[in-house]
């Protein structure tokens, strides 16, 4: 009978080692589904969670869920990441939503009625349109750069009342993904410009200018590039714009130069500068260290004509004891540089 009893117990103990066993591992998949929510600002991963909206629900034991609430039908999907993953999200959006825009649109083009204004007055014409997320998105990266727009502005609600009165289909992308979307832009078009700018064939013409903050009582220098296209067009852009150490012409001439070597320009035609006396130091430093310069450098350095004009004027306005009563009105509308 006691041996009997010894294996009556010695069962009874393998069974509750399975039990808690049993036991540890739903507890290791419900501690898997109570992730803490991602706060406002942090993306998902998957391209596929743009179309939905993160909620946690309760489940029959009371324990948090992650699904994804579709933007369009509203129907939940569960996308916990360790258990079911974005696979039903992708399945959702490509095959069940039949209120998804995209879902049942094919790569023939839609025809629309275009109008503009011409000498005849108002006319109209019938052309073809597709959607296209990629040019939405450069042109949105466009005008937050161009029009110098803080990211924030992308979640205000007249921004998206307004876009959502446009057109529907697009998704627009948090401040935080918009920032490295045009910091990605910002690397790519400057990629570009120095593919251009470091031909040998390729000529640059400088401007350039030191200041200091009266604010942070740092100095600045910007160097600005001016060159000819293959179609002829001409451009400008600012290559460079950082501090310096002071106005001393040795550290303008050191700083122009690490432009030039960290651009790869090879072929610097001249330079233009306003009439302060480090700035011919400087360009003494370039001369004598840039890999080639025109005609022995003899032509490299151009005064600021706007800075020798105002100089001019500056020195004709002292032969007055009082400046005319018409010119201290235009300058106090500033309408004169003096």
């Amino acid at each position: 009978m006691d041996l009997d009893n010894s294996d009556l117990e010695l069962d009874v103990e393998k069974n509750v080692d399975k039990g808690s066993k049993r036991k540890t591992t739903c507890s290791k998949r419900k501690a898997a589904t109570l992730k803490k929510p991602k706060t406002e600002g942090q993306e998902q991963k998957s391209k596929w969670w743009k179309f939905f909206d993160t909620v946690y629900e309760e489940d029959e034991d009371g324990d948090q869920v992650k699904k994804g609430k579709c933007k369009f039908c509203s129907r939940l999907i569960a996308a916990d990441s360790h258990i079911n993953g974005t696979f039903g999200l992708k399945k959702h959006i490509k095959k069940s939503c039949k209120k998804h825009p995209d879902r049942l649109e094919t790569n023939q083009g839609k025809l629309q009625l275009k109008k503009y204004a011409s000498e005849e007055g108002n006319s109209s014409s019938v052309a073809t349109w597709k959607h296209d997320d990629e040019r939405i998105k450069n042109a949105l990266m466009k005008l937050f750069v161009m029009g110098e727009l803080p990211f924030v502005f992308v979640k205000s609600e007249a921004f998206v009342e307004y876009t959502e009165s446009l057109k529907a289909k697009f998704i627009l992308a948090s401040r935080h993904k918009l920032s490295r979307d045009v910091s990605k832009f910002y690397l790519e078009e400057r990629n570009k410009l120095k593919s251009f700018v470091s031909k040998e064939t390729n000529t640059m013409h400088f401007t350039t200018d030191t200041w200091t903050s009266h604010c942070q009582r740092f100095n600045y220098m910007a160097l600005t590039a001016h060159f000819i296209d293959e179609e002829w067009v001409m451009h400008k852009r600012v290559i460079n714009f950082r501090p310096i150490n002071s106005h001393k012409g040795d550290d303008i001439g050191r700083k122009l130069l690490e432009c030039v070597h960290e651009w790869g320009i090879k072929n610097v035609r001249t330079i233009t500068v306003d009439n302060a006396s480090p700035n011919d130091k400087a360009l003494d430093f370039l001369i004598e260290r840039l890999p080639s310069i025109y005609d022995g450098g003899k032509h490299f350095q151009i005064r600021c004509f706007a800075h020798i004009l105002n100089l001019i004027v500056k020195r004709g306005l002292t032969k007055f004891v009082t400046p005319p009563k018409w010119l201290a009105a235009e300058y106090e509308s500033g309408g004169v540089l003096l």
